[in-house]
């Protein structure tokens, strides 16, 4: 599981969440553009990173979340 922050300004937040189960992947939207997917290797960091975007869900009701 690699996310590369290096490609994404200070400036920029997530704005958008698309989860794909059955690839057990994220991609992850960010304000100014930037695009990150995420793939899992295992359930658990699957299970992991879904846990944590929950959270960031409740922290910031104004991420949109899209299941695919």
């Amino acid at each position: 599981m690699t996310f590369d922050i290096d490609t994404w300004t200070d400036d920029q937040h997530v704005t958008k969440v698309e989860i794909n189960i059955p690839g057990r992947y994220f991609t992850i939207y960010g304000s100014a553009g930037g695009v990150q997917e995420l793939e899992c290797d295992t359930v658990d960091q699957f299970m992991s990173v879904w846990t944590l975007t929950n959270t960031a869900l409740q922290l910031d009701e104004e991420i949109e979340l899209v299941y695919s």
